[in-house]
């Protein structure tokens, strides 16, 4: 039977095996650790819907549709597509964010929310200041990346 025992006992034999850390804990952000242990669905549903509560909150008219739709909400009538990223490490203090599917035909503002491992942060972008953005991006069948690089707080 293989065991976590036996691996630890032979991992020592594996050149340039990296440490599986996670740059999450619930120490720095219990939020940002929970949403990194989820799926990539579940954590674009759960951030989509908090975005929308926080909206509201903040006295906006929200009519929210999420799931399969070409956009997730309309906010005071502007379409308005949520993407959210978890924070990858590069090189040093920085991390890469990387925003995937982007179609800029189907909304007015695009609101980014970056997982990192001590809090979330959210930008906002109007859709010419994203789209000159992703103007070089390789486009794919399911849209355009965005990837920011960001120093580690």
């Amino acid at each position: 039977m293989l065991t976590l025992r036996h691996f630890r006992k032979i991992e020592k034999e594996i050149k340039g095996l990296k440490k599986c850390q996670s740059i999450y804990s619930r120490k720095k952000n219990a939020l940002c650790y929970k949403l990194s242990k989820m799926g990539t669905q579940h954590r674009a549903n759960a951030i989509e819907r908090m975005i929308r509560d926080y909206l509201i909150t903040m006295g906006n008219r929200v009519d929210y549709f999420g799931g399969n739709h070409s956009y997730d909400m309309v906010v005071n009538g502007k379409k308005v597509e949520v993407k959210s990223s978890l924070a990858q490490p590069i090189s040093g203090k920085k991390y890469r964010y990387r925003f995937q599917n982007i179609k800029s035909g189907y909304f007015h503002e695009i609101i980014l929310v970056f997982v990192t491992p001590k809090g979330i942060k959210i930008k906002r972008m109007n859709k010419n200041r994203l789209e000159n953005q992703i103007r070089y991006a390789k486009c794919y069948s399911n849209g355009k990346t965005l990837e920011l690089k960001e120093l580690a707080a």
